[in-house]
């Protein structure tokens, strides 16, 4: 981890660890159940169930970590549902914003060629301070963001307005030689997991005429809002309450979720 040997560096430990161990985990519709080969519509869990450092007698009494992952987690695991991050390149990042962006952004990147957020519902996600100005929060992401440029895992990024509003996007744009065969075959599992949404919508709308809006809705739109808006349709149905189409009344919640929870068009 490239972290001294000092008093320091040992403290920086212990309080990381701390964390993680009381650190709870809320899954929407994202996090698959390899049993069911489906997504668990609501999970709670921590990662670790315990953390301890010990001697080691058979390393000359040195010091030894010891973690157990909680059953969840494991699970997870073992059912190969965990994605690898390039620890070189992440440690060789100096810059704590551009950690955290490199982190986040590597998740997207195996599955988007491109990807944008409003800047301070990104701000959130990085843990920056959403309070601060706008040009302030702009010259943060800008120095982080240029990290990444120029250490090749961006091709380029831009900073959009979003019409009618004060809002404003920063898009990113994946440098493709960067991927990994690994990342690759990851991209192509991810179009396979498009198809099975696709597949989910079809099956609850039955508007088969607007399924090139739907495998855009499956690649741009996080999935807990796709299901959350299936769930709303079939309960609407069984209810007797559509006055308009289950495509439509599909269509107008996934737009109204995404913009009002992640700020994002359709």
């Amino acid at each position: 981890m490239k972290w001294n040997t000092s008093e320091r560096g040992y403290q920086q430990l212990r309080d990381s660890l701390n964390r993680l161990v009381h650190t709870g985990i809320t899954a929407i519709y994202s996090f698959w159940n390899n049993k069911i080969k489906d997504y668990i519509p609501y999970i709670s869990f921590n990662l670790f169930q315990s953390a301890e450092i010990t001697y080691s007698p058979e390393r000359k009494n040195r010091y030894m970590l010891r973690i157990v992952a909680s059953d969840v987690f494991w699970e997870s695991i073992k059912s190969n549902y965990i994605k690898s991050l390039n620890a070189t390149f992440y440690f060789s990042l100096k810059n704590p914003t551009a950690k955290a962006l490199y982190t986040f952004l590597d998740k997207k990147a195996y599955q988007n060629e491109e990807f944008s957020m409003e800047i301070y519902n990104l701000a959130s996600k990085l843990g920056l301070s959403t309070r601060q100005p706008k040009f302030k929060l702009k010259q943060t992401l800008k120095e982080a963001s240029e990290i990444l440029l120029n250490k090749g895992f961006l091709s380029y990024y831009e900073f959009k307005d979003i019409p009618e509003t004060r809002n404003e996007l920063i898009v990113f744009y994946f440098n493709k030689e960067y991927l990994s065969e690994e990342e690759i075959e990851l991209r192509e599992k991810h179009e396979e997991y498009v198809k099975l949404i696709v597949s989910d919508i079809l099956q609850v709308v039955g508007d088969t005429k607007s399924k090139a809006f739907y495998e855009k809705v499956a690649r741009s739109i996080p999935q807990e809002i796709i299901y959350r808006a299936l769930s709303e349709v079939k309960a609407a149905s069984l209810d007797g309450e559509i006055k308009t189409t289950k495509a439509k009344l599909f269509t107008y919640l996934v737009k109204k979720y995404a913009k009002e929870l992640f700020n994002l068009k359709i």
